[in-house]
């Protein structure tokens, strides 16, 4: 997937020049770098929470 970057905020906490990228729940977000990587990684925490 291309990413793009805007001039945009972020939609997780507001912080200017997000880019549009995949979501883990699928479809894209305007994320910056930091919450693009928790958005993931809190994905990743909950998969494995739910095999348990």
């Amino acid at each position: 997937m291309q990413t793009t970057t805007y001039t945009t905020d972020c939609e997780c906490c507001g912080q200017a020049g997000a880019r549009e990228v995949a979501a883990p729940s699928g479809g894209t977000m305007e994320a910056c770098r930091r919450c693009e990587r928790y958005e993931w990684r809190q994905a990743a925490i909950d998969a494995l929470d739910a095999l348990s």
